[in-house]
């Protein structure tokens, strides 16, 4: 299996996680829209989240703001954002992240050289 395989293929409990849609979705979000990107995605993860890992997370029946709040924070550092799409695609699935991110106005910017090849492709 070359490397490149190995990248698609990221297996684990919840399943094949396409490592370069990972990627193009991490590069296609500027700078300045994370803090929103954040915020949303950590929102529906935390309604997404069963009751005991609500609990265990917050030690309360009822803590969805303090989850949001200690998921936040771990998601804070800018060496997370790998990790907020990763757990996203995981927990909500591939077309609901990107549907997301849609609906945030984020789109992936494809370099020239990319329309060209594709283009060429076409052709």
């Amino acid at each position: 299996m070359s490397d490149s395989q190995d990248r698609v293929n990221l297996d684990d409990q919840y399943g094949l996680i396409n490592m370069d849609l990972v990627d193009d979705v991490v590069m296609a979000i500027p700078d300045d829209a994370w803090p929103k990107v954040k915020e949303r995605f950590v929102t529906m993860i935390v309604d997404k989240m069963p009751a005991t890992v609500l609990h265990s997370l917050t030690g309360e029946a009822e803590g969805w703001d303090k989850a949001e709040s200690i998921l936040a924070e771990f998601y804070e550092p800018d060496t997370q954002r790998i990790e907020i799409i990763i757990d996203a695609i995981k927990l909500l699935g591939d077309e609901t992240t990107c549907y997301t991110l849609d609906l945030l106005g984020i789109t992936p910017q494809m370099e020239e050289d990319e329309i060209a090849e594709d283009l060429g492709a076409l052709t």
